[in-house]
This record gives C-alpha cells, sequence and structure tokens, in this order.
C-alpha cells in the first residue's frame, strides 16, 4: 500500500453552526487517498460593519500549477456570498496544510536557486510596479 503525505482527514465539523462547510466526508473520502479534492474547509465569519470573511483550508497546495486559480475562485466565492447576503467581502484567508512550491504542470521540485531566482524576480516586478505607481523614489 503506498501512503500519500497529504491524504488523512478527520471531519471535526461543528454541527451546530452554519457558518462552517466541511467539503470532506469521512464516509466516502476516507479510502480514496491521491485523487480526493484538496479543499477540505470553508469558514465564513461575520465581522463588525456588516463584513464577512472566508477562510479555506485545502490539505495540499501546489503553488504554481493550482494556488492562483483556487485564490481566484476563493475570492469569486467570498464576493458572491457577500453579495447574496447584503455585506461587503472582507478577508480572505487560506491555510494548506502541506503546500509544494511545484513546477508548473508536474509534481517536481525546485532547486533552491531556481526559487532564489523566482523570488528576485517577484521582487523586481513588484519594485518597477511602484516605481510605475510613483510609490517609490
Amino acid at each position: 500500500m503506498v501512503h500519500s503525505r497529504a491524504s488523512y482527514e478527520a471531519d471535526v465539523l461543528d454541527t451546530s453552526t452554519t457558518e462552517e462547510i466541511s467539503t470532506y466526508c469521512a464516509e466516502s473520502d476516507a479510502n480514496l487517498g491521491i485523487g480526493q479534492p484538496c479543499l477540505v474547509h470553508l469558514s465564513f465569519k461575520l465581522h463588525r460593519g456588516d463584513t464577512v470573511s472566508l477562510t479555506a483550508v485545502y490539505r495540499a497546495q501546489y503553488y504554481v500549477a493550482k494556488a492562483l486559480g483556487n485564490f481566484v475562485g476563493l475570492g469569486q466565492l467570498l464576493a458572491f456570498v457577500a453579495s447574496e447576503a447584503g455585506l461587503k467581502p472582507g478577508f480572505l484567508v487560506c491555510h494548506a496544510t502541506m503546500a509544494e512550491l511545484d513546477l508548473k504542470n508536474t509534481r517536481a521540485r525546485w532547486t533552491k536557486e531556481e526559487i532564489r531566482t523566482l523570488i528576485n524576480e517577484c521582487k523586481s516586478l513588484q519594485s518597477s510596479a511602484q516605481e510605475a505607481k510613483g510609490l517609490l523614489v
């Protein structure tokens, strides 16, 4: 039997509240291992000022291949829920219990040098964007 590092979940949903949504079902998902959905839990919280925030928990997150799409989708979900409830969208928090900086479209790992290069490119793009907006002198 092959064991996965991120395929074990326990459903601890508090069924007395309607603001918590577990996407993990122990009866049907416990034996899936690899191939089950990575999103396992959503939690909506109301704040003062008619604002709703969303916290999402992923059992695994591949940051190049999946994270951006996941973040956009979660943002759209938060905006939809807020709109339907007559609230303002608040914070979006995403936790991944296992995260990997994957190579695009593969599960291969990046070398430390490739990660350093990526970080430096991101910093350069951020600085250029801030300069263009007049935020840096």
